[in-house]
Order: structure tokens, then C-alpha cells, then sequence
């Protein structure tokens, strides 16, 4: 299939759980209110994806390239986001609880005080690290602000 065949498109509210989309172009589609539970999106791009209120329940997002995608209200409760790019993604909402964050690059990101999260993941799978609380919104901060 070629590889920009899901770039811009337009799949509000589609139900796409469960669904293989590794290293899909999704540049620029439009994914809000859509389902992506248990999804695999591996090394997938949604560069300026609009996927506001968008459910990755549990969803293998692994070195997916979200660079400036609109991740508003986005469910990622479990989801696996080690090595991701989140640069510039606007998460105002966005709910993060148990979600794993190893490696994943937030410099820039935008509404990460207002996320919705308890704890998350930080290690490795043999190694696990788990941040909640006050250490949880420092590394938060930290890892969104740009120096």
C-alpha cells in the first residue's frame, strides 16, 4: 500500500481499534473522536494530526512521531509511548494515567500542566519506574520546557 495513502485524511470518529497501522502516514489526518484502542500505530507519523478527544486505550504507540498533533483530551490511559515525539503536541486534557513515557521527547509540548494523570512509566520493561505525585509533574515540566 503506498505509504502517504492515510496522510490528511479524514477519519472522525472512525473505529479503528485494534487496527496495524505501523509506519502509517498519518501526517495531518484527522482522527478526533476516534477509536484507537489496542491499536498499533509503531513508528507511525501524526505530524499535526488533529486528534482531539481520540481514544489509544492501551494502543502500541512507539516512536510514533506526533509532532505538533493536536492530542486535546486524548484518552492514552496504558498506552506505550517510549521513544515517541511529542515536540509542539498541544496536550491541554490529554489523560495519561499508567501511560509509558521512556524516552519520549515532550521538549516543547504545550498543556502538560493540565493533563489528566496519576502516575505514569518511566524504565524499562525489566526495570519499570513509576513517577505519581509532585516527582511526577516536575518531570512533566521538565520534560516539556524547550532548554
Amino acid at each position: 500500500m503506498d505509504s502517504n495513502f492515510f496522510s490528511m485524511a479524514k477519519l472522525h470518529g472512525a473505529n479503528l481499534a485494534s487496527t496495524s497501522l505501523v509506519h502509517a502516514n498519518l501526517v495531518k489526518a484527522r482522527l478526533s473522536k476516534a477509536n484507537l484502542d489496542h491499536a498499533t500505530l509503531q513508528g507511525a507519523a501524526l505530524i499535526q494530526a488533529m486528534a482531539l478527544r481520540a481514544s489509544f486505550y492501551e494502543a502500541d504507540l512507539r516512536g510514533v512521531d506526533f509532532q505538533g498533533a493536536d492530542l486535546r483530551g486524548a484518552y492514552l490511559v496504558h498506552s506505550n509511548l517510549e521513544s515517541s515525539v511529542l515536540r509542539g503536541a498541544h496536550l491541554e486534557g490529554a489523560v495519561l494515567h499508567g501511560a509509558r513515557l521512556t524516552g519520549a521527547d515532550l521538549r516543547g509540548a504545550t498543556g502538560v500542566q493540565a493533563v489528566q494523570v496519576s502516575w505514569i512509566q518511566l524504565g524499562h520493561e525489566g526495570a519499570p519506574i513509576r513517577l505519581e505525585g509532585e516527582a511526577l509533574h516536575s518531570w512533566l515540566a521538565q520534560a516539556a520546557s524547550v532548554g
